[in-house]
């Protein structure tokens, strides 16, 4: 089996397994091919599955574009980034693009307490490096108090 992957605007690497090819240029198991279908079926075949894996990732881009307006619209509010669950500590979305990190803490009214961490992130690909700094830090704190 061989893999293939992509990425399309900062968005997780898609992967897809497919069989290997065989020496006359077929794929193993595709009998269409073998039959007399040629590879040129099987190009065809593949072209159309990387574009609709691209098309569903755009679709998927323009979606969550869409819901950061209208969390932004009628909420006065930002959305939160895969990962964090909204209105708590974590990565949320503006509607300039902008990803920045929150804290969120309860007060002693009983209403919460937003703190923006750190400075914001204009571009998207950075955001999962930065995650994982700050998962980090986050962790090294926890221990830390432990002691």
């Amino acid at each position: 089996m061989r893999r293939r992957s992509w990425q399309v605007d900062g968005f997780d690497a898609v992967e897809e397994e497919y069989p290997a090819e065989d020496e006359g240029g077929t794929r193993r198991g595709d009998e269409g091919a073998r039959a007399g279908g040629g590879s040129a079926t099987m190009a065809l075949a593949d072209t159309a599955a990387v574009i609709v894996k691209v098309q569903g990732l755009m679709r998927r881009k323009m979606a969550r574009r869409r819901m950061v307006e209208l969390m932004a619209g009628s909420r006065n509010s930002m959305l939160a980034m895969p990962g964090t669950i909204q209105g708590q500590t974590g990565w949320y979305e503006s509607p300039t693009g902008q990803i920045c990190e929150f804290e969120v803490s309860e007060g002693a009214d009983g209403g919460r307490s937003w703190a923006r961490v750190g400075e914001p992130l204009t571009d998207r690909r950075a955001w999962p490096a930065r995650r994982r700094e700050a998962a980090a830090v986050r962790a090294r704190r926890r221990e830390a108090g432990r002691r």
